[in-house]
């Protein structure tokens, strides 16, 4: 458990990763006195564009952690019963949604922290590692957020 620092010393290549594979592109930073302090508003931000939340809808906090949530515990569906053909993109996701929802597992299943055993998938996949880690935080202050 290496805790979030090691995180934090790879969250820009990672949200850069994340940027191109869901938009297509890399918006250009926003760099002010806050950046650094807004580290999980970004992965929040990221989580939202992969479960399909337009980035232009105004919404409440809440509700959008309620429809996060929602929409991830969706991910697991059976990729079988979705519309075919399915499209190239949509097929590159649904791999994404099944990554996500394998590093969810393993992070419920040990705690908030995988052993060590699962470093190599870590950085081999850090993306849906990432946005998996946020869906655990989101589940586990859920009391918090008033949701």
């Amino acid at each position: 458990a290496e805790g979030e620092s090691w995180m934090l010393e790879k969250m820009d290549p990672v949200m850069e990763e994340i940027y191109q594979f869901i938009l297509g592109y890399v918006p250009r930073k926003l760099e002010n006195k806050y950046t650094h302090e807004f580290i999980f508003g970004r992965i929040l931000e990221c989580m939202g564009l992969v479960a399909g939340i337009s980035p232009y809808r105004q919404m409440h906090f809440n509700d959008f952690i309620r429809e996060l949530l929602e929409k991830f515990s969706a991910f697991d569906s059976d990729p079988n019963k979705t519309r075919a053909p399915m499209l190239y993109h949509a097929m590159e996701m649904k791999g994404l949604q099944d990554m996500l929802v394998f590093f969810h597992s393993a992070i419920q299943g040990f705690n908030g922290h995988l052993p060590k055993e699962f470093g190599i998938l870590r950085e081999k996949y850090l993306l849906p590692y990432y946005l998996a880690w946020g869906w655990h935080l989101m589940e586990k202050f859920r009391l918090f957020l008033l949701i």
